[in-house]
């Protein structure tokens, strides 16, 4: 599942600690230069340049009247409903009775005020974590291959052995990755927690030797107490807390696991039979379940309530249906399906999809759930991944090409993610990218949106470039609803920053590879809202 830079923020503190070891002082963190709201923004060089929100709301909008409230489907991990800058801007089901046990619109779904929750039981519990998918395909073949030669196998399954073996070499390499990951994170966790709780800089005040101190880890712990505040500063800024170290531990051990042994707490916990792909009504009512952070932010950035509190979000015309379907993990292709076909049958405009994965065993049944959206006239927004890999050769899901060669989504938007760094570093160096597989560019990097309590916080990812996406198609959908889905699309593309000329560095590269950015998507451009308002006008008097 593709969430947010966290390695890249563990990987710069790493090198601090590494370097309390060996000098006398830690070196500075690198000063702050990112701002919140920066995303809204614009400005006249590429530093900083978000889609011109201010300029949309404050001079086009000004005069004008919204015709319509859009309903934007959120599958994800879930959201805090009652957040104080999301509470009002909930879709509710106001053809049913809340917490009377009854299907009252007679949708299959009990109780379904703001959305469905699809991985809950029906006692009230949830999936929190879940295995990778890479996991349960290697599962399911080493049931029949493991131990057997190729030889041994029927000359129809042979073809089926050799994917084994890929998949077999594939999760040991895996193994290896997450385990340096939980070493990284648990050495990340052990430093800042004895810096927090245990060391007084006063009392180190004295401690001029590294050998004063019998052990490593003590003198490293004490290079980072001294500048303690502006590391810490420095970990708040990028939004990094001690909830989120313990949860990124939880997911590395239980990710670890799921590699090394069987395990399904789907089943478990939902209860329905997975392979019964004809099974649309399971799960349970409770939106917000056990990890909500990823979707909570996600929510904000599409439609944070213009209230004055906390943040704004991209739209201020959206009602956001909420669809839990992602966990600590990665999401399963029946539980997408009948999200997508829960949006749709359920009055969705939009559907924000900011998950993926590399693997998707049941796309056909995913493919259907996404004809059936783009038969509807359903706008499908999706981020394009963090694996600062080109998904126009290597495998992101769900995709808008269909399995079955069929041909692809018309309503659909795949989006990368832009920085707020200038001209060189425009591009995000996590985000993925491809001529045909994304087809624009949004603000992802350090945007600042609503966290579950009535918190705030900075992240990172293509996770949240896509919700800045959303949130223009629902302001242009709200204000020209004459405009067919395919036309909002068409507006959104035609209407960006070309930048397709300018020099960036190629996202993955480790020698600062310099390619020119329209070779990053389908148009070479950053979305911009005042843009394509100005456009959208001009395509409504047509």
């Amino acid at each position: 599942m593709s969430h947010s830079k966290f390695f890249f923020i563990i990987t710069s503190l790493l090198i601090l600690f590494a370097a309390c070891a060996t000098t006398q002082r830690i070196p500075e963190p690198p000063a702050p230069k990112k701002y919140k709201g920066w995303h809204l923004n614009w400005s006249d060089s590429l530093l900083y340049i978000g889609i011109d929100a201010g300029r949309a709301y404050t001079e086009f909008l000004i005069d004008k009247e919204p015709k319509k409230k859009v309903v934007v489907a959120v599958i994800d991990t879930g959201v805090d409903r009652l957040h104080e800058d999301l509470k009002d801007v909930v879709w509710i089901n106001s053809d049913e009775i809340d917490d009377n046990g009854i299907d009252d619109d007679n949708n299959g779904y009990i109780d379904d005020i703001y959305g469905w929750n699809f991985i809950g039981g029906p006692d009230g519990s949830h999936v929190e974590y879940d295995s990778y998918e890479l996991a349960r395909i290697y599962w399911g073949l080493n049931k029949l291959y493991e131990g057997k030669e190729r030889d041994e196998i029927d000359f129809d399954k042979q073809s089926q052995w050799d994917y084994y073996q890929e998949i077999k070499e594939e999760v040991e390499i895996e193994i290896e990755y997450l385990k340096y990951d939980l070493r990284s994170v648990q050495e990340l966790n052990i430093t800042t927690r004895m810096a927090m709780d245990y060391f007084d800089v006063e009392t180190l005040e004295g401690i001029e030797d590294v050998s004063e101190i019998e052990s490593i880890d003590l003198a490293r712990v004490d290079y980072f107490a001294r500048e303690k505040k502006d590391v810490l500063d420095f970990l708040i800024q990028e939004g990094i807390t001690e909830k989120d170290i313990d949860a990124e531990l939880e997911v590395l051990r239980s990710s670890i696991a799921g590699l090394e042994e069987e395990i399904d707490t789907r089943e478990e916990t939902v209860g329905d039979d997975y392979l019964d792909f004809t099974n649309r009504y399971y799960g349970n009512n409770d939106v917000v379940g056990p990890y909500a952070s990823h979707g909570t932010h996600v929510a904000g950035v599409i439609a944070a309530a213009h209230n004055g509190i906390g943040i704004k979000g991209v739209s201020n015309q959206a009602e956001l249906m909420i669809l839990r379907v992602v966990p600590n993990g990665d999401e399963r292709d029946k539980d997408v399906a009948n999200a997508i076909r829960y949006a749709v049958e359920n009055g969705a405009d939009i559907i924000n999809m900011s998950f993926g994965k590399a693997f998707s065993p049941h796309k056909p049944y995913v493919d259907e759930a996404v004809k059936f959206a783009d038969s509807m006239g359903v706008l499908m927004i999706h981020a394009a991944g963090n694996d600062a890999i080109d998904i126009d050769d290597e495998d992101h899901f769900p995709r808008k090409r269909y399995a079955d060669g069929s041909g692809e989504a018309l309503h659909w938007i795949t989006v990368g993610a832009s920085s707020w760094e200038g001209e060189q570093y425009f591009a995000a160096d996590f985000s993925n990218y491809g001529r045909d597989g994304v087809d624009v560019f949004a603000p992802g990097v350090d945007i600042y949106s609503s966290s579950p309590s009535d918190s705030y916080k900075y992240d990172s990812g293509t996770s949240m470039a896509a919700p800045v996406v959303t949130g223009i198609a629902s302001i242009i959908m709200a204000y020209y609803p004459e405009l067919t889905p395919l036309e909002v699309k068409d507006v959104i593309l035609e209407s960006v920053l070309l930048l397709d000329d300018m020099e960036v560095v190629m996202p993955g590269s480790t020698d600062d590879e310099l390619i020119p950015f329209g070779s990053l998507s389908l148009t070479g451009g950053i979305v911009n809202l005042y843009d394509a308002l100005i456009m959208a006008e001009e395509f409504s008097k047509n």
